[in-house]
């Protein structure tokens, strides 16, 4: 009887996440929304709760995020499909 093999399979092709695909706005996974309105209280309700935290790196963060050209869709689909 032999023991365990000292290697392990791995895929070649790379695997990819849920989070990699709604990211990617190319993806036909990400949400889309077409209601400004949503977007545009979300994005600010963001910043008002970057600002409340007084903390640098919050805000830097909040504000790198909404910059991102690869985070904004994502972002704005979800506010957009936001009842809140």
């Amino acid at each position: 009887m032999t023991g365990p093999s000292a290697y392990i399979s791995v895929h070649e092709t790379p695997i990819i996440s849920p989070m990699q695909l709604a990211i990617d706005p190319a993806s036909p996974y990400q949400p889309r929304s077409t209601d400004l309105e949503r977007i545009e209280r979300g994005i600010e309700k963001l910043r008002d709760s970057a600002e409340k935290a007084k903390d640098d790196a919050v805000e830097r963060l909040v504000r790198d995020i909404l910059d991102d050209p690869a985070t904004r869709p994502l972002l704005n689909g979800v506010f957009g499909n936001s009842p809140f």
